[in-house]
């Protein structure tokens, strides 16, 4: 199976951001105090089912938890550039988080559904923006803050080398690229499969941790 990299959704809209800067590890620690102008759901192609509604408010028909995951990847991206390839990933993550935070009561429907008009500087949107990129607990600190744990290119070819491995070997598809690029424990994993052979080599490689 191919190695998906970040939809050209989430590229264009990135890209076409002034305060976007090279990607660097994270010398991009910037207070938005606007928004994010042209990276609303309906902009970043596959993501497009969270759309607003037309009058700017969220479509109750959807999932509420979806205008969360996006706003957040969104702002992550803008913010760290070094996670263009795994934004979708980032989305995901945050969704499940809002699922876990209304199951708690923590959350209401209303106020997931509001997160497509907030701002990246709404203290909704920044304090979950800012657990993602702590540089010691964050599952995104690493990254943003020194730089991918293996490099893009060979932790795309690592995943394309053991997609099919079973998945007790590691995290397979979509998960894949996430784990290579941040987990630093992980690494001679990765750099492993990405030098053996496609197949049962590959698959020999210790399984990331």
């Amino acid at each position: 199976m191919p190695v998906r990299r970040a939809s050209e959704g989430w590229r264009r809209a990135l890209q076409g951001l002034s305060l976007l800067l090279p990607a660097s590890g994270c010398g991009l620690w910037l207070e938005l105090d606007e928004g994010l102008p042209g990276v609303d759901a309906a902009e970043v192609g596959p993501l497009a089912d969270a759309a607003d509604a037309p009058d700017g408010a969220p479509d109750a028909a959807v999932d509420p938890c979806r205008p969360v995951g996006l706003r957040v990847a969104a702002c992550v991206g803008l913010i760290c550039p070094a996670t263009t390839a795994i934004l979708e990933e980032v989305a995901s993550l945050e969704t499940a988080r809002c699922a876990v935070d209304l199951a708690a009561g923590d959350l209401s429907r209303d106020e997931a559904l509001r997160f497509a008009s907030q701002s990246c500087q709404s203290e909704p949107v920044a304090r979950r923006r800012r657990s993602l990129l702590e540089p010691s607990t964050g599952p995104l600190g690493p990254l943003c803050n020194e730089g991918p744990a293996v490099p893009l290119e060979v932790c795309e070819e690592a995943c394309r080398r053991t997609a099919g491995c079973p998945t007790s070997e590691g995290p397979q598809h979509e998960g894949c690229l996430f784990v290579c690029l941040t987990r630093v424990a992980a690494r001679d994993a990765f750099i492993c499969r990405a030098r053996e052979d496609a197949g049962e080599a590959a698959c020999a490689c210790p399984a990331p941790t």
